[in-house]
């Protein structure tokens, strides 16, 4: 059986920046709070909260320490309400927000429901969601407006809903905001010759999942523990890719265990 990795590999620029940030905040500051998880993995979350983190949701506001907020954004409004906060939120999302707060008019987002970088747009009182064909209808006049999208959505689906809204709104300004990891995972996958492949990633992640529905041989697992050797009968060559969030650790040891395993 052969057996490959399909490149890029490791943390996306977004999550290292976060990671980072997180990690300085808990060398200088005695209690560090997070808003959230800081990115969708829970192996590192785990890993976080034993160094310390303290996971919290927007309900409840500390008195004491700093909140780092996460990689997939927060809501401009939920900011303000913080005292004290550091903001941990990916470069490519922030420009989308900048994008938001200076567009005066109707704002179509492209997004999937209850995401947390979804959720830190539905504050803009412009802002018009949209997370399948079927949202296309409730959309009605809109002034002026403009698209924007989740940074990890599918290239297929957003050029094909962009396409349709278009029709609908000749002049729209169309911003293509998936991020370069997100495509080129993607892509990578979309050309590659294999029997099977295994995506490495979180199943609360919207990359990993993405990366998984792109063809019907792609599964996901979260680590080598969730592959079943009946998987691997008949099987001449097997993939191995991950999300932008997969520590390269699990990947290494889903390549050390189908190795184990090659028949």
């Amino acid at each position: 059986m052969i057996i490959e990795k399909i490149e890029p590999q490791g943390f996306c620029f977004g999550v290292i920046n976060a990671l980072d940030i997180l990690n300085e905040a808990l060398e200088k500051y005695d209690k560090v709070y997070v808003l959230g998880n800081i990115i969708h993995n829970k192996t590192v979350n785990e890993k976080l909260k034993e160094k310390g983190v303290i996971i919290i949701d927007k309900n409840f506001i500390p008195d004491d320490g700093v909140v780092v907020l996460t990689a997939h954004g927060t809501s401009p409004e939920l900011k303000d309400k913080l005292p004290s906060c550091i903001d941990a939120t990916c470069p490519f999302i922030k420009k989308i927000h900048e994008i938001a707060l200076n567009h005066k008019d109707d704002i179509i987002y492209v997004g999937k429901d209850n995401h947390p970088e979804t959720i830190s747009f539905l504050d803009y009182p412009n802002i018009k969601l949209i997370t399948s064909f079927n949202d296309l209808d409730n959309l009605g006049d809109l002034r002026n407006p403009i698209l924007i999208n989740q940074t990890t959505l599918s290239t297929l689906f957003l050029e094909k809903i962009s396409k349709e809204i278009k029709k609908m709104y000749p002049n729209i300004i169309i911003y293509d905001k998936i991020c370069n990891a997100t495509k080129k995972r993607q892509n990578a996958v979309l050309k590659a010759d294999f029997d099977l492949c295994f995506v490495v990633g979180d199943k609360s992640s919207s990359n990993a999942n993405e990366l998984a529905n792109l063809r019907k041989n792609c599964v996901l697992i979260e680590s080598y523990k969730d592959i079943d050797l009946f998987m691997l009968k008949g099987i001449n060559k097997v993939c191995v890719t991950s999300a932008s969030s997969t520590p390269d650790y699990l990947v290494d040891e889903v390549i050390v265990f189908l190795n184990s395993n090659a028949k």
